[in-house]
């Protein structure tokens, strides 16, 4: 299949994942609303925001194997690529027991440090601990996920993350007439994550993207320094965009109180839906890209790239005007008038 294609298909499943995202959220969020107090759905809003923070105990080493997977990609009959793999499961399984053994021990310091109020102070520990759990799972699917991405198969990777979504709503939905309240985001979290899990293996499976029996090679330590060193880069920008994205939440909780948390949540998700419609173009073309570095098309590369950064920039301009002018009418009317955000919030936001 050529690039075009593939760039086509990435770019279309992309917008289809976040239109995924918009309805999820138009439906999760007033649902929410219904069965949680404001400080649990504060509570609930916070979770999201510490997970981000423990998958960076990635280290940015999944976008590492994909980035180098692109690399060996052509000769899949080779060693190099199987024991590429075979080093970045062992990986993944250190991971995924690092950021289960985190959750669990932070969880009482998180409490503190975030100035959860008392009576929420058990129910704060137990999500953080459940969320742990699910968040050491997601480790799994993320070799799978780097599969697909190396051999430009995003569009795959967006459907099933779009499918995978609103399974979660569903098992959400169950959860709060369940009567689990707060908890019931540990259901969604847990649904959508087993069932990525079993669809990107499937589709490595279907799409032979696994090397054969006798092509797996050895796990070695040159591989993980090969992985280490291209993904500490990647983790310092990582790093930095969640300090600039997602460190308000705690800000706001220790500062202001929970309620004050749902509300920045809320009037700031167009935002974080704006911001992500403009980087798709550069995300799925990524691979691309990459390929195009591998096999040394230089001159195809800069022109891609140029066209890339100009279309970038035409969509910032008209996201920020149109976020900045409609947000605060969009944040009443979807919570029905019980969150209000100030239009100010919006000016500075969109410049």
């Amino acid at each position: 299949m050529s690039r075009l294609r593939l760039f086509m298909q990435g770019v279309a499943s992309t917008y289809l994942a976040v239109g995924t995202t918009v309805a999820c959220s138009l439906i999760s969020v007033p649902l929410a609303l219904h069965y949680l107090t404001d400080a649990e759905f504060g509570l609930w809003m916070l979770l999201a925001q510490i997970t981000g923070y423990l998958m960076l105990l990635d280290f940015g080493l999944s976008l590492s194997v994909g980035r180098l997977l692109i690399e060996r990609k052509d000769e899949i009959a080779g060693t190099g690529y199987g024991s590429l793999l075979q080093t970045s499961f062992w990986v993944t399984a250190a991971q995924a027991v690092l950021v289960l053994g985190a959750g669990v021990l932070s969880a009482p310091f998180l409490a503190k440090l975030l100035d959860i109020p008392r009576g929420l102070e058990t129910v704060f520990c137990s999500l953080v601990r459940w969320q742990s759990l699910i968040a050491a799972g997601m480790f799994g699917t993320r070799m799978f996920r780097s599969l697909l991405y190396a051999h430009q198969r995003t569009d795959l990777v967006n459907c099933i993350q779009s499918l995978s979504m609103f399974t979660g709503v569903g098992a959400l939905w169950l959860a709060l007439l369940a009567g689990t309240g707060v908890r019931s985001v540990l259901w969604w979290n847990a649904a959508t994550q087993l069932l990525s899990l079993l669809i990107t293996w499937w589709s490595c499976a279907r799409l032979r993207l696994f090397p054969a029996a006798n092509a797996w090679g050895r796990a070695s330590w040159l591989a993980f320094k090969e992985l280490f060193g291209y993904g500490k880069d990647v983790f310092i920008v990582q790093v930095g965009s969640l300090l600039i994205m997602a460190t308000q939440p705690f800000i706001v909780s220790r500062a202001i109180g929970l309620e004050a948390v749902a509300a920045w949540f809320v009037g700031t998700r167009a935002f974080m839906l704006i911001s992500s419609l403009i980087w798709q173009a550069f995300d799925v073309s990524a691979p691309a890209l990459s390929e195009m570095m591998v096999r040394g098309e230089d001159e195809r590369l800069r022109k891609r790239f140029s066209g890339i950064v100009v279309v970038l920039q035409v969509l910032a301009g008209v996201g920020a005007i149109v976020y900045a002018a409609t947000n605060s009418s969009f944040v009443t009317n979807w919570t029905h008038g019980r969150i209000i955000w100030s239009p100010w919030n919006d000016f500075f936001l969109g410049v």
